[in-house]
This record gives C-alpha cells, sequence and structure tokens, in this order.
C-alpha cells in the first residue's frame, strides 16, 4: 500500500510567514503603548526609556520570532510511503529523506494549546520529525506506520 501527502503551497507559505506576522504583531503594539501616550499627555519623552523599551520589545519579538522558524524546520512538508520505506521532506532538508519502516520507534501524537495537531515520527537514532494534521493524508500514513510497524503511540509529546 503507497501513502503520500504533501502541504499545499499556501500552507507552506502560511507557515514561513508566521514568524514575520508574531514579528510585526509583537512589535507594533508595544511601541503603539511605548510612544502614544507620550502624545495624548504631551509629555516630554524620556529617551532613554523609549531606546531601551524599543530594543527590549525588538529582542522578544525577535527571539519569538525565531523560536517559531526554528519549530517548523521537522516539519514535514511532503511524503510517499511505500514498500517498507518512507521518504519525505523537511523545511530544513531540501531533498528527499528516505528511512525505512524498521527505522521508525514511535510514533507520538503532537498536542498544544489549540488541541490535537499531529504526529511526531521518532526513528531509532533520536530524530524527531513533525507530521501535520494539515498535511493531506497524514492519518492514513499514522494509521498504516502503527498497523505494519505494530507502534504504540499516543502519548503527548
Amino acid at each position: 500500500m503507497v501513502v503520500s501527502g504533501e502541504m499545499t503551497k499556501r500552507e507552506q507559505a502560511l507557515i514561513r510567514l508566521n514568524p514575520a506576522i508574531v514579528f510585526v504583531g509583537l512589535l507594533l503594539p508595544g511601541l503603539g503603548v511605548i510612544f502614544l501616550p507620550f502624545y495624548f499627555l504631551n509629555a516630554p519623552p524620556d529617551r532613554s526609556l523609549q531606546v531601551s523599551a524599543v530594543a527590549f520589545l525588538t529582542v522578544v519579538s525577535l527571539a519569538f520570532a525565531g523560536f517559531m522558524y526554528w519549530d517548523d524546520r521537522n516539519l514535514i512538508v511532503r511524503f510517499v510511503c511505500g514498500e517498507g520505506s518512507l521518504q519525505f521532506c523537511t523545511f530544513r532538508a531540501a531533498g528527499l529523506q528516505e528511512r525505512t519502516l524498521a527505522e521508525i520507534a514511535a510514533v507520538y501524537d503532537r498536542r498544544g494549546r489549540a488541541g490535537f495537531l499531529g504526529y511526531w515520527l521518532v526513528f531509532r537514532d533520536g530524530t524527531r520529525v513533525c507530521l501535520s494534521l494539515d498535511t493531506p493524508g497524514a492519518t492514513q500514513l499514522v494509521q498504516h506506520l502503527r498497523s505494519s510497524c505494530q507502534l504504540s503511540g499516543s502519548l503527548s509529546a
């Protein structure tokens, strides 16, 4: 049985834009909170406070955006699972990686604040890749892996 799936180009673009959206979404309201009171109160701004606040907001925004970018690097973009092997492509690696089904140690549910997000595929060498529910065929792949490899794993990780 061959199971395959590929995340749409639109989904890939949205995942890549998320860090930038978070950066702007944290920075702009923060700057407004810093500068608007001076405008409405006609108070002279304290330059050192403004500079340190802008620097702090920039660092925090970059940290959040960087974490989101770093966290998505192991997300599977496309996959093909055939007879005894799994080929997949992640955001980190441009080309297809191929693993045998015997190399898969466990398949865990991936949960977050929004609920069930997808699955973690854990290989025997410790490598983990994430399979999102947004990828067509993800559930069929996990069912195939769990049945063919006798894998358990509904643990949240």
